[in-house]
């Protein structure tokens, strides 16, 4: 008998703690980071992810499309910043790599206000080479940067060597950066050595 009534004693406990047991909860918002990320399947798609990754600070996609092979130097990602960062930045560029590119898409992000995101605009693009392995990307951009107080401009051209690797995807295997002459802004690369210092 005592054992019935310590069972009902601890069932009506049980009902009163977990009364919202069974309701439903309002649905969580679904994780969209990797909705425009496929495997770079063709040169198209490694710019498609490159493009969005940047604009929405995804480290880790933007990361995934520059080449990195440890056994064969070769094929490692290099990086040819504007003359003019070459000139203030060059002890920051003369090993740019992989991990740098990394380090300053996460310095750019981790200063952004909340919410704030770049806007990368091609104002022209083209291909200047397509063949089975490699392609070869020249556009001119326009990037915006929202900061707090102010927001900040860059422009410039950027000409970018797409690779196949042995693994039948795409990768950036370098990247010149070009000072735009027709207007007053600096480039891509003033960019970097800002965020990846």
């Amino acid at each position: 008998m005592k054992y019935k009534i310590m069972l009902i004693n601890i069932a009506i406990a049980l009902m009163i703690v977990s009364c919202d047991l069974f309701l439903t909860r309002n649905p969580q918002e679904p994780d969209d980071s990797s909705i425009d990320f496929q495997p770079a399947s063709t040169h198209y798609v490694l710019l498609s992810n490159f493009n969005n990754a940047f604009s929405r600070l995804n480290v880790e996609f933007y990361s995934d499309c520059f080449s990195e092979d440890v056994q064969n130097n070769s094929n490692n990602f290099t990086f040819n910043p504007d003359a003019d960062a070459l000139a203030r930045y060059g002890a920051l560029y003369s090993n740019w790599n992989k991990e740098n590119e990394k380090q300053f898409l996460q310095g750019l992000r981790s200063s952004l206000p909340i919410g704030s995101l770049p806007i990368l605009t091609w104002k022209t693009k083209k291909y200047d080479i397509i063949t089975s392995d490699s392609a070869v990307f020249v556009g001119e951009y326009l990037i915006l940067i929202k900061q707090k107080d102010n927001d900040e401009n860059y422009s410039g051209i950027s000409r970018f060597v797409f690779s196949r690797n042995n693994n039948g995807l795409w990768y950036i295997s370098n990247w010149t950066d070009f000072r735009n002459t027709t207007d007053s802004l600096p480039s891509w690369s003033i960019l970097k050595a800002k965020f990846a210092l």
